[in-house]
C-alpha cells in the first residue's frame, strides 16, 4: 500500500466527516475523487463503500467495502465494515 498525499488524506478526512454529518453523496463523490487519482487506496474504498450504505446501495456498498478488504486484508475493521 502506498503512502497518500497529504491533500488526499485531508480530501478523505473531509469525505469521513461529511458521511458523518449526513451528507453520504457527497462523501461518495470526495472518495470517488481520490480513488481516481489512487484506485488502490484502500481508505478511499472504505468511506466510499460506508457513504455508499448509507444510501442504501448495498451492492455497491459491497464492492467497495470488498475492494478495501483486498487491498488491506491486515485491516481487521474493513473485514467488520464487509
Amino acid at each position: 500500500m502506498r503512502l497518500m498525499s497529504a491533500t488526499l488524506q485531508d480530501t478523505l478526512r473531509r469525505a469521513l466527516a461529511l458521511r458523518e454529518a449526513g451528507k453520504a453523496r457527497e462523501a461518495e463523490a470526495l472518495c470517488d475523487a481520490v480513488l481516481t487519482l489512487e484506485p488502490e487506496n484502500a481508505d478511499g474504498w472504505l468511506i466510499a463503500g460506508l457513504a455508499r450504505l448509507d444510501q442504501g446501495r448495498d451492492e455497491a456498498a459491497c464492492d467497495a467495502l470488498t475492494t478495501a478488504v483486498k487491498l488491506a486484508p491486515e485491516i481487521a475493521g474493513y473485514h467488520v465494515n464487509l
